[in-house]
């Protein structure tokens, strides 16, 4: 099955609500009929001196086009899966009955409970958004990455998802992520399994936060066996939100290093945010695990996307790549290239980022790829020459 990004879904919705809008607080009412298939663009005609008049014909033709949209209106939400009671009052006999004796009332009606459907799902969906800093993230990217990335697909894979930038900006309704730190997935599980746990948890630290309390938990560790899981998806939560400048790092033992950040009001987590995360992995197919990129993309097919966002090349030494004990090392940069190799022989659509170094470029520059340059904003580095304006590229096999 192939899902559309919920991204797209909202510019149907949308029109929809500004058409229904124009049609009915226009004093005659008139209706257009919708151009194209869901998605398209939708004009409402400007009324002609035919609608306008009050002759029988006129009030038939305005009908029948009434009855038209009323009727891409059902099919529209049956396929977008509105909820039962929409299609409820779309199939109605007495409703139906309505739109014939009063199709200004009735478009009126519709408008109203489309565009509740609009604000409810627009609120959720602006809600979903990265809940960590993390080294790398993607946010200021997505426009770029979105842009490069297939409209439909079955399912989507990403290996090293960190914060989730793009997963939530995607919102696939099927998706397998994927991350070597450990405490990282376990944390989204928590999210999704136990979110109120977490935010009882979270509280305790918010209102304990201070130099002396973040290095009390730096040093108890967060072990996965050692500790609730709950327990350390709070811990994780709370050192990436007030350790200095966000960086995630780990020593050669695999603990966490990074020291306090002194922030005076650290906004440590948002009880909204983290529920509305909660609610999109649990309602959706969201498989999440931590393991080699290799095992994450090993069940990706011709119909699915893969989004690669590994560890960024860096020869000058100024970079994330200790976010886990054993880096992410050239070699692994060479394993990644020939897997992308591999799942575009399958016919996989693979996208991937990376830092625009002479060692990334020369292995990228194979027949089977495309290459575009971007600028981005590094604003996580331990070291403040390391911040500011960098190229990275976009590959992409298709």
């Amino acid at each position: 099955m192939t899902y559309k990004s919920d991204s797209t879904k909202f510019r149907p919705l949308l029109t929809i609500n500004l058409t229904l809008t124009v049609l009915v607080t226009e004093r005659d009412a008139r209706c257009a009929v919708p151009r194209g298939p869901s998605g398209a663009k939708m004009t409402p005609e400007r009324p002609s001196s035919a609608l306008v008049s009050s002759s029988p014909s006129s009030t038939r033709l305005r009908n029948e086009r009434c009855l038209i949209f009323f009727d891409f209106l059902f099919r529209y939400c049956k396929d977008n899966h509105f909820s039962k009671q929409s299609n409820d009052v779309f199939s109605s006999g007495k409703y139906y009955y309505l739109l014939k004796l009063d199709p200004r009332y009735f478009l009126s009606m519709i408008m109203k409970y489309i565009s509740s459907i609009i604000l409810k799902r627009m609120e959720k969906n602006l809600l979903i958004k990265p809940f960590l800093k993390w080294a790398g993230g993607k946010r200021q990217l997505a426009p770029e990455i979105i842009s490069r990335s297939p409209i439909e697909y079955g399912r989507y894979f990403e290996p090293f998802v960190g914060a989730g930038a793009i997963l939530f900006t995607l919102l696939p309704k099927a998706a397998t992520i994927n991350d070597l730190n450990e405490q990282l997935c376990l944390t989204y599980k928590v999210v999704r399994d136990d979110v109120e746990s977490l935010i009882e948890l979270l509280d305790v630290h918010k209102a304990n936060n201070s130099e002396e309390y973040y290095y009390k938990e730096r040093e108890r560790g967060g072990g996965i066996g050692t500790a609730r899981e709950v327990d350390i998806a709070a811990r994780l939560i709370y050192l990436n939100k007030t350790c200095f400048n966000g960086l995630f790092r780990v020593n050669s033992s695999g603990n966490f290093n990074t020291p306090y950040g002194r922030y005076k009001n650290p906004a440590i987590f948002d009880k909204n945010v983290l529920r509305a995360i909660s609610r999109y992995l649990s309602e959706n197919d969201i498989k999440i695990q931590s393991g080699d990129f290799t095992d994450a993309v090993s069940g990706a097919t011709k119909e699915d996307f893969v989004y690669f966002d590994p560890p960024y090349d860096s020869p000058n030494s100024a970079n994330f790549t200790s976010y886990q004990a054993f880096g992410f090392s050239r070699n692994d940069q060479i394993r990644l290239r020939n897997t992308m190799l591999d799942l575009t022989n399958l016919g996989v659509k693979c996208l991937l980022s990376n830092s625009s170094t002479d060692f990334i470029n020369n292995l990228y520059s194979c027949p089977e790829f495309k290459i575009d340059y971007v600028e981005a904003s590094r604003m996580i580095n331990s070291n403040a020459a390391g911040r500011g304006k960098i190229q990275e590229i976009l590959v992409r096999n298709w």
